[in-house]
């Protein structure tokens, strides 16, 4: 508290450099000592408030009318900046803690789940009976489910935490990504009708499997927004520089204030909740791959076109 009161008068009497460094400093301690006591947002704020009080009752105390009003100014100014530097501190620190454990508990998944994995694909190469082999079917496409969960979340932490994601470039036609993801869609319990269209060159480097994975969410995403066909669309960008990717469905329009935050981590369209799958991380994993590789996402959904 002596630090902070010597950070305000400092302000109050102009020296505004060295008290703002006094200011934040402060206002950093008083925001992580708050956070790893387990204390609310709201408990550090209420302090400032009840600081602020006290502070201008000693003010008004104090103060002569002729430099009253330049006073308070000045005392609610350092005061609103301590606390705008405590709330980004404590919700940084928030942040960072609650990814960090993401993290580490992703990290944990990662044993077990690949000894389940390796187990079935095991089972998978004995005699089996039909009763067998369909029970071990479940288990390898329920691990490979998680798998890709886990392998989102390592993703969504990395990025958070500002790591970036990692990309291995090759060089290949997009034709080629286009078709597995779709074989691998028609291979999951309820298969759409899937068309392709191609248009112009769509070869280009980029991360082969990182595309395979923009594209088979994007895919999941539309499965379950619409019972009817989906329409995947590659085709050279008419300037001749990009390859442009599209996947349509035909599924109830999505508000535009919805459609806004599509690609938000956690954010889902309004669709069916008993079709809902995952951790609501794929087109926000789709938006990532994109930036990651240079590029941007967007999407469009009317009654005439479709979802986008």
């Amino acid at each position: 508290m002596p630090q902070l009161i010597e950070g305000i008068a400092s302000w109050i009497d102009g020296k505004e450099a060295d008290a703002l460094e006094h200011l934040r400093t402060v206002a950093s301690a008083h925001a992580l000592e708050r956070h790893r006591g387990g204390h609310e947002l709201t408990v550090a704020l209420e302090e400032y408030t009840a600081l602020r009080g006290t502070l201008l009752e000693v003010a008004l105390e104090a103060a002569g009318k002729a430099e009253l009003a330049s006073g308070l100014v000045a005392l609610a100014t350092a005061l609103d900046r301590t606390i705008a530097e405590a709330v980004t501190r404590y919700e940084a620190e928030h942040d960072h803690v609650r990814e960090r454990f993401i993290g580490m508990l992703v990290h944990d998944l990662r044993d077990p789940l690949t000894a389940v994995v390796m187990s079935a694909n095991l089972l998978a190469d004995m005699t089996l009976g039909e009763r067998q082999a369909q029970l071990v079917g479940r288990i390898t496409r329920g691990a490979r489910r998680i798998e890709r969960m886990v392998d989102e979340v390592v993703d969504f932490a990395r990025s958070r935490l500002g790591e970036g994601m990692l990309l291995t470039p090759a060089s290949f036609d997009m034709t080629d990504i286009c078709n597995e993801a779709i074989a691998e869609a028609r291979a999951m319990p309820a298969p759409r009708d899937i068309q392709l269209d191609v248009a112009g060159n769509v070869s280009g480097t980029w991360d082969r499997e990182r595309a395979r994975q923009a594209l088979a969410n994007l895919l999941t995403n539309a499965a379950q927004a619409s019972q009817g066909p989906i329409k995947i669309r590659a085709h050279e960008s008419s300037d001749q520089r990009a390859v442009i990717v599209s996947v349509t469905n035909r599924g109830a329009v999505i508000a535009p204030d919805v459609l806004a935050r599509i690609f938000d981590p956690f954010a889902r369209a309004v669709i069916d909740p008993a079709r809902v799958r995952g951790l609501g991380l794929g087109l926000y994993m789709v938006e990532q791959i994109a930036i990651a590789h240079g590029g941007a996402v967007r999407a469009t959904s009317t009654a005439a076109e479709g979802t986008t």
